[in-house]
């Protein structure tokens, strides 16, 4: 007795694949990417130290290419800003007595939020396609 198999399709499905990835990029991760960027400069933006406005008005978003943004503060002294310990006294409005730190905590809240929906997202595009 024997047993033979013979594989079919392996083009096909080869094709198909790359066909989703191809699509994935853009119908699904460039726009979470957009959504994830955007999310993290208002927290940014919303947690900086107000003196004069210099650094929340040099707080903006930077294109580097396909599925690459960042998020840059223009300003010497925002990584010192960043790391200062203590409460902000000064000034007004909602940043009143909160830390300085704004990278950390504005990471820690919007990576997993915006991790895990990317991959739920992407999970269902490959599900439906």
């Amino acid at each position: 007795m024997s047993v033979s198999i013979k594989i079919t399709g392996a083009n096909e499905t080869e094709a198909s694949f790359r066909k989703i990835a191809a699509r994935v990029s853009a119908d699904v991760i460039e726009p979470e990417l957009n959504l994830w960027i955007t999310d993290i400069h208002k927290g940014f933006v919303k947690r900086e130290h107000v003196w004069k406005g210099t650094m929340k008005s040099r707080t903006h978003i930077v294109d580097r290419g396909p599925l690459k943004k960042e998020e840059r503060v223009d300003v010497q002294y925002a990584e010192k800003e960043n790391q200062r310990k203590g409460n902000k006294v000064r000034g007004k409005g909602t940043g009143h007595g909160t830390p300085h730190q704004f990278v950390e905590p504005t990471l820690a809240e919007e990576n997993p939020k915006h991790f895990d929906a990317t991959v739920n997202k992407v999970t269902r595009y490959i599900n439906n396609s």
